[in-house]
């Protein structure tokens, strides 16, 4: 878990490594709650989705790059340049196991292909994450305190 803070000392942002154990026990958390919850978690821990990205995937944003034989997702989310305001998408890596995760979710889940693999607002995924973080807390450090 690395911790970013700003000038004052505070923190900012707390980044979860994707090799670590501690994405996979937010992920078995969050897990045993909902199979959505689990991919929503995985988009943002080991895709790099921010939470208010997590809604835009679907099945048909996930495809497999024969060039560089690995998956990628289409995401569409913040615009960081500036310019216009309007929401730039961008690929991202996708491990195989998220790749496998996600099409059984959204086979099993007979979700279309153009639906949303999470179909939930910004603010029920940032829940999500800050429930799990709770119950993650009261078993682990008080390093849950900024995830």
């Amino acid at each position: 878990m690395v911790r970013i803070t700003d000038d004052s000392g505070s923190v900012t942002k707390c980044i979860l490594d994707p090799y670590d154990e501690e994405l996979s026990a937010l992920e078995a958390t969050v897990r045993s709650e909902n199979w959505e919850r689990e991919v929503a978690v995985q988009l943002m821990g080991r895709v790099g989705c921010r939470a208010d990205e997590v809604t835009y995937p679907s099945r048909s944003s996930l495809r497999w790059s024969s060039s560089g034989e690995c998956w990628f997702l289409e995401i569409r989310g913040k615009n960081t340049s500036g310019e216009d305001g309007t929401k730039k998408t961008r690929d991202a890596w996708v491990p195989d196991g998220v790749a496998e995760n996600i099409q059984r979710f959204a086979s099993e889940r007979e979700r279309g292909s153009e639906e949303p693999l999470v179909d939930a607002s910004t603010s029920s995924v940032r829940r999500w994450i800050h429930e799990a973080r709770a119950e993650l807390a009261d078993d682990r450090t008080d390093r849950w305190e900024y995830v």
